[in-house]
Parts: C-alpha cells; sequence; structure tokens
C-alpha cells in the first residue's frame, strides 16, 4: 500500500494518497469489480433457430437471458439484449449486472451455403417416341424441385410430352438451389413412302432404312429403295427413322405370259373424309372394275357405287379403312380414312 504499484485481490473503491516532495497531498479513487466467478452466468438464446448463416439465413439473431447492461464484440447492435450477425465468427459478450457483477461469455456463428449436388435418371427413353409415349426423368439431391415444365412441376419426377428447353430448380433445406437443364426431343415418323410400279421394277420416294414386304412377310434381303418383282403378289415397303416406321400403300401385281405386270394407277378423294362427306371418287376406274371397303379388322362394309368413278359410302364412323379395287388381274389397296 505504500508503493506505487498495488495489487487488489477484492473488488471495491481504494483511495489513494500522494505526497510530493514539497509535502504536498493529491488524493485519487479507483473502484475495483469484480469479473464473473460464478454469481453471473450468461445465457444465450436463438431467436433464429441455429446459430449458422444459410442461403434462407441471412442474420443470425441472438439474445442474452440475463438482464443488465451489454458490451458485444461485434454484431449491429454492439450494446444490445438482442444481437444480430450477418458474418461468421465467435463475438463475445460482456454483461454488467445487478450489483454491477459481470459475466462474459461467446457465442459461435458459423455459415453453410452448400448447394444441393442434382442427379438425374431417365425412367423411359430420352426422346419423346412417335407414339407420343412421354420422356420421364427423376431428379434426386434436394428436398424440394420446380420445373419450369411437364405434367408434375413440383415433383422430382416429371414426364414431358412437348419437345423443347426444360430447367430443373432443386433446393435443400439450407435453402439453397441448384439447377440442370434438359432438352427434350421428339422422333417422328419418315414421311410415307410413296411407291411406282414400272414395267417390273418397284420404286420408291426418297427415304431412308428400306424393307420391302411381300403378302405381309418381311423379304429379308430387300432393303434398297427399288424392288425387282419375280412373283405375283402383294408389296409394299417401310421405312424406318430411329425406330419410327411408315408404310406405304399396297401395290398388288400380276406376272403375265412375257413377264408383263399388270398395274393401274388410281387417284381416291377426298382421303381423309370429312365427316360430313359421304361420296368418295376414284379417277381412273373403270365399269367393270371390282371395290370393296374394309375395315382393318377384316370386316367388309357394304356401300352404294353411283358410277364407274363415284360411291356413295353410307354413315362411316370415324377411323381407318382399307379400300380395294381389282381390274382384271391386278388389286390396288390403299388405307382409307375417315375424320
Amino acid at each position: 500500500p505504500t508503493k506505487s504499484t498495488n495489487v487488489f485481490n477484492q473488488p471495491g473503491i481504494y483511495s489513494i494518497t500522494m505526497i510530493d516532495s514539497n509535502y504536498c497531498e493529491v488524493k485519487d479513487s479507483i473502484e475495483i469489480k469484480k469479473i464473473n466467478d460464478g454469481n453471473l452466468t450468461v445465457h444465450f438464446q436463438q431467436k433464429s433457430g441455429l446459430n449458422k448463416i444459410t442461403c434462407s439465413t441471412k442474420e443470425v439473431e441472438v439474445e442474452v437471458i440475463e438482464p443488465g447492461t451489454y458490451s458485444w464484440s461485434g454484431g449491429n447492435n454492439l450494446t444490445g439484449k438482442t444481437n444480430n450477425f450477418s458474418l461468421p465468427g465467435i463475438y463475445k459478450v460482456i454483461v454488467t449486472g445487478k450489483d454491477n457483477c459481470i459475466g462474459q461469455d461467446s457465442v459461435l456463428i458459423s455459415i453453410d451455403t452448400t448447394h444441393p449436388t442434382l442427379s438425374h435418371r431417365f425412367l423411359s427413353d430420352t426422346k419423346i417416341s412417335c407414339q407420343n409415349d412421354p420422356v420421364i426423368i427423376k431428379i434426386t439431391g434436394a428436398s424440394n424441385y420446380q420445373w419450369n415444365g411437364g405434367s408434375q412441376p413440383a415433383n422430382d419426377t416429371n414426364s414431358f410430352m412437348l419437345p423443347g428447353n426444360y430447367t430443373i430448380k432443386g433446393t435443400n433445406h439450407l435453402g439453397c438451389t441448384s439447377e440442370l437443364q434438359f432438352k427434350i426431343d421428339k422422333m417422328y415418323f419418315p414421311p410415307t413412302p410413296e411407291i411406282t410400279l414400272k414395267d417390273s421394277i418397284i420404286t420408291s420416294s426418297k427415304s431412308e432404312n428400306y424393307q420391302w414386304f411381300r403378302n405381309g412377310e418381311i423379304l429379308t434381303n430387300d432393303t434398297l429403295q427399288t424392288l425387282k418383282i419375280t412373283k405375283s403378289g402383294t408389296y409394299f415397303v417401310s421405312t424406318n427413322s430411329k425406330g419410327c416406321i411408315s408404310t406405304s400403300e399396297y401395290v398388288s401385281t400380276t406376272l403375265k405370259l412375257g413377264d408383263g405386270i399388270i398395274h393401274t394407277a388410281y387417284s381416291i378423294y377426298p382421303n381423309p373424309m370429312n365427316s360430313d362427306y359421304e361420296y368418295l371418287h376414284i379417277k381412273g376406274a373403270k365399269e367393270n372394275d371390282l371395290m370393296n371397303i374394309y375395315t382393318i379388322s377384316g370386316q367388309k362394309i357394304n356401300f352404294t357405287r353411283i358410277d364407274a368413278e363415284t360411291i356413295l359410302t353410307g354413315n362411316l364412323t370415324i377411323g381407318v379403312y382399307l379400300l380395294e379395287i381389282i381390274s382384271n388381274n391386278t388389286k390396288f389397296r390403299t388405307k382409307l380414312i375417315k375424320e
């Protein structure tokens, strides 16, 4: 107590008297406070859930439970009972409570802005089929999903009937998002091949992947644009574009002596037929040509023949039929459509 330096181990107000060389006295005092030794314990209350900054939680709000005055080492409210933190770190608060008892503690504010890793799997073909079977995609890696199209845009699994560009946004429990993009294409039928018969050669219109048939049976080795006829029969060709197949109309031929082939071309209209129109015109037909109409299951349909080139089909229902014309030894068949 008589030196210029002193040590205090008890709280209180201490005075000091100093005497200079001229015996003049100068007095002063100092207050010694006691830092928390268990009398004031600081507790925090997380008002924004976890002490974690995320994509959806931009600020963490923390409140000190104990009453008093406050001094924070950082945050947006350095003297408040409640403080907000927008950056990660360790923040200390000193609380001065009743009877000037002091307590202090620290709070750790972390950050997690991890974005989800999205994965996808096709549950179907990767393209819309020519029969309009949809593309189905399943997404994993997030907790919520939002597509910009499709039949189920809020689900992890979505199906698409139309070609186009599609985006999926996945959101995880942190509110962080990731995106995937898909281009959905559609497979289309190739143009219906048109076949012409000249002499003993049948020629198809230009297409790809030809396959010829005779009497409904595949001609395994005949895959060119043209076919040399060596036998009587009913012929047609199919073309294949990435699994989508189109077939031509039928042409029936009968070989005669001298290797001649009888073939008569007809122009059928209207085809397709409107539901309100019951007349069918067959340009090029002759009086003695025999005509038949069949359903696709082979059932014969009754009709009235007005003249050589006109028939009254009657009340045909909407569907696909087969029109057959027999002229001498040549049989011509074509599809007839009623819309």
